[in-house]
């Protein structure tokens, strides 16, 4: 009876421990595959730091706000956002209110936006337009990216998402490599792009931070909607760890989110041979 109630009273202990440490697991493990950071520093006209400011940061569209005080040394850091069009707003004692507007996540990037604030009264407002750098500076990996404007502009007679992919630098037709002969073609849907001469089996795609691929380089989304992506990102070598269970290309995709306004899109498609172009017959 004693052993009982000895068990009982451990299970009352360990129960609850483990479901606090399961609990935080999901946080633990979280990685960055579908979102941004936005982070700098807060300087004043020398350039020393400024702390305690206060920074806020908000994405117009769908209207998330987020805020936070500078550091000790003047810097602030907001991981895992949403991409899209920030705005960053600083306030701090004695100092006008400093403004940074047109500030773009895009998918997987560190962005950095230092903001400087000038000696004045609280009321008046300095407005920064921000430009979006030439190259990113936090982004070690060999990548690119396709964003909105690509993904609307570019031809897709197959409507798919793997046409965007092939239009990049050190990308490869796997089917042009099977029909070549080199590589063995087997009898599943496979992505149908690969780096590195790959067979087309060692890639990964991501959809909004979850695992797209079931094995074998095939996708267990395949036909997903062009019109539903609104960027994303082709790592091609060098990637951070956090792009696991990949020895080839780390393809991370974004879908659209809803906003406060009302949106949305339509295509239609008709092909016929007999407005298809036709090559030269030999008889």
């Amino acid at each position: 009876m004693e052993g009982i109630m000895r068990i009982r009273r451990t299970l009352k202990v360990l129960v609850p421990s483990l479901v606090l440490l399961f609990a935080a697991l999901p946080s633990i493990g979280q990685v960055s595959y579908d979102t941004a950071t936005l982070q700098g520093s807060v300087l004043d006209a020398q350039g020393r730091a400024v702390p305690g400011a206060r920074v806020t940061i908000r994405n117009a569209a769908t209207g998330l706000t987020k805020s936070q005080q500078s550091g000790a040394d003047g810097t602030y850091n907001f991981p895992l956002l949403p991409v899209g069009t920030y705005q960053v707003e600083v306030t701090a004692a004695g100092f006008s209110t400093a403004v940074a507007s047109n500030v773009v996540l895009s998918v997987s990037q560190a962005i950095v936006e230092d903001m400087h604030l000038r000696v004045g009264e609280t009321t008046a407002t300095v407005v920064v337009t921000s430009e979006s750098p030439l190259l990113s500076v936090e982004q070690v990996q060999q990548a690119n990216e396709i964003t909105q404007n690509q993904v609307e502009a570019l031809p897709n007679v197959n409507h798919t998402f793997d046409t965007y992919v092939l239009t990049l630098p050190g990308i490869t037709n796997i089917q042009a490599i099977r029909n070549a002969g080199s590589q063995r073609a087997g009898a599943g849907t496979f992505n149908a792009f690969t780096t590195s001469g790959g067979n087309g089996r060692g890639g990964q795609v991501a959809i909004d931070g979850g695992e797209n691929d079931s094995g074998q380089g095939i996708s267990r989304t395949y036909h997903l909607p062009v019109d539903a992506i609104q960027e994303f990102l082709v790592n091609r070598n060098g990637y951070n760890a956090e792009y696991g269970f990949s020895y080839d290309e780390a393809v991370t995709i974004v879908t659209k989110t809803g906003t406060n306004n009302y949106h949305g899109a339509a295509f239609g498609t008709f092909r016929d041979q007999a407005t298809d172009a036709l090559g030269q017959k030999i008889f």
